[in-house]
């Protein structure tokens, strides 16, 4: 009986480390510097704000969509954090973006962000064998921008050379 007792222990131990583990990932994402087109932008508490040109009073604004999602992207056995980040320039567009987080060095390093579209809605994000999958809405080409985003799609990403990168779906479901 003692051994069971002693070894409950040891799960409810190990399942706390995973999900500090997890909790550690999703706050150094919310915290860490992503490339967003040849920009480098420094979240703070999943925000940053800019000036759109210097001295403008037009902002842009860069968030974190959603929550960011843990797991292993680069092979080293360390969790790794994936999420949908928006960023407004001050006018009509809201452009979305994936990006990524690695634990390197003792810090957490964004990757650059891969845009997905203007106004669209993002969906679900996950991390499976080293691959990140976003699903999102979005919209047929003719369609005007003013229309609600409806049609599925699905971006896979993988992380090749310290970038993401778009890659082909693993299987036709995908």
């Amino acid at each position: 009986m003692r051994a069971m007792y002693i070894l409950l222990i040891v799960f409810m131990v190990a399942a706390w480390s995973d999900g500090l583990a997890q909790a550690d990932a999703a706050d150094g994402a919310l915290n860490a510097v992503y490339g967003i087109v040849n920009q480098a932008v420094q979240l703070v508490d999943g925000r940053a704000e800019s000036e759109a040109a210097p001295g403008s009073v037009i902002k842009t604004i860069t968030i974190v969509v959603g929550k960011p999602v843990c797991g292993d992207l680069d092979g080293d056995g360390n969790e790794d954090a994936a999420l949908f980040l928006s960023q407004d320039l001050g006018g009509s567009g809201t452009f979305f973006y994936v990006a990524a987080a690695m634990f390197n060095e003792g810090r957490w390093q964004g990757t650059n962000a891969v845009l997905v579209g203007d106004r669209v809605v993002p969906g679900t994000i996950s991390i499976r064998s080293g691959v990140v999958t976003a699903r999102y809405a979005d919209r047929m080409p003719e369609q005007p921008m003013a229309q609600k985003p409806s049609v599925a799609k699905t971006l896979n990403l993988k992380l090749v050379n310290g970038r993401l990168e778009a890659i082909q779906p693993r299987s036709p479901s995908e």
